[in-house]
Order: C-alpha cells, then structure tokens, then sequence
C-alpha cells in the first residue's frame, strides 16, 4: 500500500429503517427494578407508541420463559393494549410478596395482533425484583 493510498473497504454493510407510513411501538425502557416489600404493589411498564396512521394497533402483552420468577410471585393485570393515537400506554404488574430472598424476574413480551404492520423496537422489558 502507498503512504498516499487511503482506500476504505467494506463488507456486509446492512441499513434498515423504519417507512414514515409505520406506527412505531416500544417498551420505553428495556429493563426496570422494583424493591420487593412485605406486601404486594402495583407495578406499571409504560408502553410508547409514535407515527399513529389512523388504524388502531393491537398489542398483546405475555411474559416470557427467560424470567426467573416463579408464576406465583406476580399477576400480569394487562394482557393486550390498544393504541388509537400517539401516547403511552401502561402495563400493570401486581408483585406479590414472597418468602425467597433471591433476586428474580419478569421477562415481558409485545407483540402486534392487528395489521397494521407497526414496527416494534424494543419489544422485550425485563423486571427485576430486589
């Protein structure tokens, strides 16, 4: 190679983007901490939804296997969300109280159930429980 050479290479170069004609949902955080108390709380997981096109978009929320709490530990209080403009939405979350003493947590999951084709950025929120 010269001293004067300055070549560039590259390889596999993907760009993706999201249309301007997508609504666009995510977790507004992908993980979170609560402290566990001797009674049970209320926990609320904010959900953001921007580019709303004028049809509803339907979420369904589910928790995933790569949580360590036991199903006992917590009740998932929203199952779907519905989302007809741009805004916030929030998943509840009871905690319940529990006699361990470990850490655990809650992998919450979205995903769309209408047809709208929303792009879903961060479609995973892991609860920890201290």
């Amino acid at each position: 190679m010269d001293d004067g050479d300055e070549d560039i290479a590259f390889d596999d170069i993907r760009l993706t983007g999201v249309p301007d004609n997508v609504p666009i949902v995510n977790f507004s955080e992908a993980t979170s901490t609560e402290n566990e108390t001797n009674t049970a709380f209320d926990v609320d997981i904010p959900v953001l939804l921007s580019n709303y096109q004028g049809t509803p978009v339907d979420l369904s929320v589910s928790v995933g296997a790569g949580g360590s709490a036991e199903m006992t530990d917590y009740v998932l209080n929203t199952s779907t969300l519905n989302f007809t403009a741009d805004g916030s939405q929030d998943i509840s979350l009871t905690i319940n109280e529990d006699a361990g003493f470990d850490d655990e947590t809650i992998e919450l999951t979205i995903t769309e159930t209408s047809s709208t084709g929303a792009f879903i950025g961060v479609s995973t929120h892991i609860l920890t429980i201290i």
